[in-house]
């Protein structure tokens, strides 16, 4: 059965479509006195963005937890796929809804990290 682990916490599983992998190239640019404008790529950086839509509250306090846990550090994440990445994730990168559910007469809540990562593992 697939897991996601996280440093030494096993997360909730995400969405199907829950975690999407992109590569922002961070760049500066100048221009020079023939009119021309000078780009260079000064770094080349991976972000994974995982979203875990209506976990309970136990499930979100136990995400809660590592993410208290690994705030600013960087660690190793297995994806589900078995892929490893080194991941750090900071501040405001913590997304949150929460939403009511008058039929189950419960809180859920709909979760998105976005981790800066680096080679993977």
């Amino acid at each position: 059965m697939p897991t996601m682990i996280w440093g030494t916490y096993y997360l909730p599983m995400p969405d199907v479509e829950g975690i999407h992998v992109t590569h922002p190239l961070l760049g500066v640019s100048r221009p020079m006195l023939n009119g021309y404008l000078r780009g260079q790529i000064t770094a080349l950086s991976t972000q994974l963005k995982v979203t875990w839509p209506k976990l309970s509250v136990a499930e979100r306090s136990s995400l809660w937890t590592a993410w208290f846990a690994y705030y600013s550090q960087e660690q190793l994440m297995t994806l589900p796929d078995g892929q490893s990445w080194l991941v750090v994730v900071g501040t405001n990168l913590w997304d949150e809804g929460q939403w009511w559910s008058g039929v189950e007469n419960k809180w859920y809540y709909d979760v998105s990290l976005t981790f800066e990562a680096s080679e993977p593992g």
